[in-house]
């Protein structure tokens, strides 16, 4: 149920610790992990046809399993994001049942039941914001939620959550302007890797 929609640029896939060059309409199993390359690459995945997850540049995946509906209840997907930034489009159309996504950035454990929304996480901080929908999240100060599109929650290391409305544009901007800024200008060819925060995304049935 799920599979690779779309590869732009030097994506790939990492299987059993070997990895190979990734493809359209390829389908995923437990364990295995999508990596994007620098510049313009990115990984678009379907599941279960209406959910689609965006990989942008220098991202890193984890995929830990699916499961099929059950008792009236919309299909699982668990994984994990291991670096960059993840879209999400698990809006659902009519008279259809919803996915009931968990994202879990950094210390946030956020459920999506049917909606939309964008994460990022990189060596100081993650974030999470809302586009559609609805989202519940758990930290350490306890639940939260968006309810409104723009809205996000971001966490920097040694800190305690934000919740900053209305801010994701500002944050996107900012987060993904920072990350496309080369360490040394005179050569491009050597980038820094990022320590980053383990992020997971998981639907319920």
């Amino acid at each position: 149920p799920l599979d690779v929609a779309e590869v732009v640029q030097n994506g790939q896939l990492v299987r059993d610790g070997r990895a190979t060059a990734l493809g359209p309409r390829q389908p995923l199993k437990e364990g295995d992990v999508i990596k994007t390359g620098d510049w313009r690459s990115s990984v678009t995945l379907h599941f279960v046809q209406d959910g689609v997850l965006t990989l942008g540049r220098n991202s890193q995946l984890l995929i830990d399993g699916t499961s099929p509906s059950s008792h009236g209840r919309g299909e699982v997907l668990r994984a994990q994001l291991l670096r960059g930034e993840l879209t999400l489009e698990a809006y659902p159309a009519h008279n259809t049942v919803p996915k009931d996504y968990r994202l879990n950035v950094g210390p946030f454990q956020v459920r999506a039941l049917g909606a939309d929304l964008w994460a990022y996480v990189d060596g100081e901080s993650e974030t999470v914001c809302l586009h559609q929908g609805a989202l519940e999240i758990t930290g350490s100060t306890g639940e939260q939620r968006l309810d409104f599109a723009g809205d996000c929650l971001q966490h920097h290391n040694g800190g305690p959550p934000r919740f900053l409305p209305g801010g994701e544009t500002e944050l996107r901007d900012r987060l993904l302007s920072a990350e496309q800024t080369p360490v040394n200008p005179v050569s491009t060819s050597v980038m820094s890797p990022l320590a980053t925060a383990p992020a997971r995304v998981e639907t319920l049935a």
